[in-house]
């Protein structure tokens, strides 16, 4: 489980580094450099890519109980931790505020979708209700980080 964990870590921090950089070219656009939330938010990003290895394998055993659900004892928590840290590859693009939304999406319904349908061999259908039962809870989660993170930057 190294080489999946160590390839998340890898696209978390490149996609951390981005966002940061993002920020305080913005904020030099704009004219309102301030080193107090620039400082908060390369803290909040870095604390954040050393922890995606943890939170994708949370979102790994959320997947696992929706696909032991619906297929049985077809699988284990590192194979769906592999696959779905190598769907985490459109991650990368997590720094851009309106597409960290649109690639988290992509990441866990469609390209876990594809996975799931291409290694169980499943129909297509039965893919998409695994992914979507596995999606719903990550999601509201996604969501609820979000809005406290964003709290705790602007007040």
């Amino acid at each position: 489980m190294k080489g999946p964990a160590f390839f998340v870590l890898l696209i978390s921090a490149v996609s951390a580094l981005l966002y940061v950089l993002f920020g305080l070219l913005l904020g030099v656009i704009l004219g309102e450099v301030n080193l107090g939330s620039t400082g908060l938010a390369a803290l909040q990003a870095g604390i954040f890519a050393l922890l995606s290895p943890v939170l994708v394998g949370v979102v790994a055993a959320v997947y696992l109980l929706s696909i032991r659900t619906f297929l049985g004892r077809v699988s284990d928590i590192r194979e769906v931790y592999r696959m779905l840290a190598y769907a985490c590859s459109a991650m990368i693009l997590a720094w851009v505020p309106v597409l960290n939304a649109l690639a988290f999406t992509y990441v866990l319904m469609v390209l876990m979708g594809i996975a799931v349908k291409t290694v169980y061999k499943v129909p297509t259908l039965t893919a998409v209700v695994i992914c979507l039962v596995g999606f719903v809870p990550v999601a509201l989660a996604f969501i609820w980080v979000q809005a406290a993170l964003a709290g705790l930057l602007f007040g």
